[in-house]
């Protein structure tokens, strides 16, 4: 049993945006992240070891990014 009845989760360094467009992708298996975010996205999901996206920066994943887009914004699908 969990001595708390609300537990606290704390993840430090990580944007709103990028918890938000994580559990976006979770939850549809996409998700359009603009270019600035990117790096940052990529380094929570990495750090929560998220399946599909901690791997992507490494080229494991077998998926590939756009290298870029005129909309500034890339789509993320889950492979």
């Amino acid at each position: 049993a969990n001595p708390c009845q609300h537990p606290i989760v704390i993840l430090r360094d990580v944007p709103s945006s990028d918890m938000e467009s994580l559990l976006r992708f979770m939850y549809h298996g996409e998700v359009h992240v603009g270019q600035e975010q990117l790096p940052t996205f990529l380094k929570t999901a990495q750090m929560l070891q998220v399946r599909g996206l901690a791997d992507v920066n490494s080229g494991a994943s077998g998926s590939k990014l756009p290298q870029s887009t005129p909309s500034r914004e890339n789509d993320i699908a889950s492979p």
